[in-house]
């Protein structure tokens, strides 16, 4: 169902189409030592792997461990996104902008939850957000990318 946005909206994302970065949780899967993983980089192996449900129960842990990582919510929220759990992810994704307003992945990351639920608006006022925060960042390429996508489909 193509989305309509104003032509200030769109004005935004124009050419944008060069350039889209790597998802933001990149994971360095390379080690050169033997000590152990971090709950974090386990859930960002387990995520890249598509394992959610795996990277959830680890980053349930983690987040009952150090309730104020926002990147920890921002990677919850993602596996729980990733996983169905769309009521979850919002939770979290709220969790982790309360405790870091200008988290950039979380930013990126709910704005697509938005479009997976239908709400193309709030996720324009996340691109927004993202714009004011870092100007042309890969967070922001990629949901713009996304809003494309979702306004095409």
């Amino acid at each position: 169902m193509p989305y309509n946005f104003s032509l200030p909206a769109i004005a935004l994302v124009v050419g944008m189409s060069v350039g889209f970065g790597a998802p933001a949780f990149a994971v360095d899967t390379e080690t050169t030592t033997t000590t152990p993983k971090s709950a974090y980089e386990t859930a960002q192996n387990q995520i890249e792997a598509k394992r959610f449900k795996d990277a959830i129960r680890t980053l349930q842990q983690l987040v009952a461990d150090e309730p104020n990582n926002a990147d920890a919510w921002n990677l919850y929220a993602f596996a729980s996104r990733k996983n169905g759990n769309f009521a979850n992810a919002g939770k979290y994704y709220t969790i982790a902008l309360k405790l870091d307003p200008k988290h950039l992945g979380a930013l990126e990351y709910q704005g697509e939850l938005f479009l997976d639920i239908g709400e193309p608006d709030k996720a324009m006022e996340n691109l927004v957000a993202i714009k004011s925060i870092c100007g042309t960042c890969s967070e922001l390429r990629a949901l713009a990318r996304a809003i494309r996508k979702a306004e095409s489909s």
